[in-house]
């Protein structure tokens, strides 16, 4: 069991509050980045789409880059909270189809991502800090990698996937391939795989095909269905 704690990202050091005022100040940021951008978006203009006065921000918020950080925690937590809980589905279910549903919300948590970190990416050091900001929360890409490794090693000593299966690597492939997917989408409107094929369950078919155990003697027809599958449309 992690002993991990989860630091806060509340570098004001007050205490966290959950009234109407905070989640209307999370629901304007949201709003406000994907409008404008993070580097335009001004604690003047979130305020006057909150409904509230700017110093109301202060009141919950040490910062605009604290409040950005707040918006991906609890707005895009969807991704990161899944990743966290797959320890659940150890053992049961089907490894495409769980890591299939891993993939989906992490294409949407990229694609809702994309405005946020898009300006920043060009300020190298504002990218930075909001990593670092992300990674201190144990919210950042470090987290989600480390609890799909974890997940994928407990299926490894149940023998559903491979001895010899690199898993960092594998962990690495899904989140990669889902984030270069909701890229590809946003920024390029372009549709990697053919109108018939899942997203998500080619990229976790892809990698499972690497993972997945040799089936025993026993296994019957469902021997070598893996091999038999069609060819992937590549980009």
């Amino acid at each position: 069991m992690s002993t991990h704690s989860e630091p806060d990202i509340e570098a004001s050091g007050q205490a966290r509050e959950s009234g109407p005022t905070r989640e209307a100040i999370l629901a304007a940021a949201e709003q406000v980045i994907c409008d404008r951008g993070v580097l335009s978006t001004t604690t003047r203009r979130i305020a006057e789409t909150a409904g509230c006065s700017e110093g109301s921000i202060y009141n919950h918020f040490a910062n605009k880059d604290t409040l950005v950080a707040h918006v991906v925690c609890e707005r895009l937590a969807a991704f990161p909270e899944h990743a966290r809980s797959l320890p659940e589905l150890v053992g049961s279910g089907d490894l495409e189809t769980n890591l299939g549903e891993l993939v989906a919300l992490a294409i949407d948590f990229f694609a809702d991502m994309t405005p946020l970190t898009a300006a920043m990416m060009a300020d190298p050091a504002s990218m930075r800090e909001h990593v670092h900001r992300l990674d201190d929360a144990g919210r950042g890409p470090r987290w989600t990698i480390r609890a799909i490794v974890a997940y994928l090693r407990r299926e490894q000593e149940l023998g559903r996937v491979t001895p010899d299966a690199h898993l960092e690597g594998a962990a690495m492939a899904l989140v990669g391939g889902a984030l270069h997917q909701a890229h590809l989408a946003a920024a390029w409107h372009l549709e990697v795989f053919a109108g018939d094929q899942d997203p998500p369950t080619e990229l976790a078919r892809a990698v499972i095909t690497g993972l997945r155990a040799e089936p025993g003697p026993d296994a019957g027809d469902d021997a070598g269905v893996a091999s038999n599958r069609p060819e992937r449309t590549r980009l």
